[in-house]
């Protein structure tokens, strides 16, 4: 059995194909390998999987980029689910967002792995949210938090920074910053989230995170990100 093409979306909830991730090969021109089984010499497997469901609220659709709500006990069996498709992969690194919907995620996949490592926590420099608490914080949500042990958390692999916008509907969003929405619906990709930031930001953000892992090299390396 092969992992299945994985479908998700940026700062939205985990969709139902979150138990299914995503495989990249680098090096080599074989064929991807079982799960379980071994891969030619010289080339690298990547397994990128997106968290699974996190716990809202409401469960109303809200900007949750760098708010921190753990799974919720649907993304609990997600994951458990995920770990069994996964069961007997001999990952040589996994790594994850330092979020804890993705942490989390990845601590359950790697309860099925024969091999993994731990490494300390790279820090990420907050951003600053002018008079207010944290954003996320009115709607339920906490601010980020210690990571997990036995993953790779990696502060460049977290969700796009929602500024203001934290824990806010798309529609509350609207309604309080009605200039800066409009701006942002002409240019999504470049106008960031008010004091936050852009899926340009995101972009520059991300890849070099990411090519920093596979760049490590291995036979089988986990990314659990957003």
């Amino acid at each position: 059995e092969q992992p299945l093409p994985f479908s998700g979306s940026v700062g939205g909830h985990a969709t139902e194909n979150a138990d299914r991730p995503a495989h990249h090969r680098k090096g080599g021109s074989s064929p991807r390998p079982p799960l379980g089984g071994g891969v030619t010499t010289g080339s690298t497997s990547i397994y990128l999987v997106r968290h699974t469901e996190p716990m809202l609220p409401d469960r109303r659709r809200r900007f949750i980029g760098h708010s921190d709500p753990p799974l919720s006990a649907a993304g609990i069996d997600q994951a458990q689910r995920l770990k069994d498709r996964l069961h007997g992969v001999f990952f040589d690194a996994i790594h994850s967002s330092d979020l804890r919907r993705s942490l989390m995620t990845a601590e359950i996949i790697a309860q099925g792995s024969p091999k993994t490592e731990s490494c300390g926590r790279e820090e990420y420099p907050g951003r600053e949210y002018p008079g207010r608490e944290y954003p996320g914080d009115a709607a339920g949500l906490s601010s980020p938090s210690k990571p997990a042990s036995r993953v790779r958390p990696n502060a460049g692999l977290r969700e796009i920074n929602a500024g203001l916008w934290e824990g806010l509907t798309p529609e509350e969003a609207q309604t309080r910053y009605p200039e800066e929405f409009e701006a942002r619906e002409r240019d999504v990709v470049g106008h960031p989230f008010p004091h936050g930031e852009s899926f340009r930001d995101l972009r520059e953000r991300v890849l070099p995170a990411f090519m920093e892992i596979v760049d490590e090299g291995g036979a089988n390396i986990l990314v659990v990100a957003h």
